[in-house]
């Protein structure tokens, strides 16, 4: 298993391929969510973000995202599962 990433692992990293959002999901009362990420030969991965109702900026990334190196969609959203505790509660009362 690949580490948990800074909130620039993108940004720093010249020779990656911006990701495409297969997924974002919200939480309940909109100040949180996840994106679940792909990139084309490398594989999937997640970022969490949040929102201030009082700023005007929009979504900030909250600093949590996995490296795009896992398999499938499946096992990024397990591990999105197992790292952020509001998805974990939102998908489990949704089964």
């Amino acid at each position: 298993m690949n580490p948990l990433v800074g909130p620039d692992w993108l940004e720093n990293v010249e020779d990656r391929q911006r990701p495409v959002v297969v997924i974002s999901v919200e939480d309940d009362i909109g100040l949180h969510c996840v994106d679940i990420l792909k990139i084309s030969g490398q594989g999937f991965g997640f970022r969490e973000f949040r929102r201030d109702p009082e700023d005007p900026h929009g979504w900030r990334p909250t600093g949590l995202a996995f490296n795009c190196t896992l398999s499938s969609y499946d096992k990024a959203m397990v591990e999105a599962r197992g790292a952020i505790q509001w998805l974990n509660e939102l998908q489990s009362s949704a089964l």
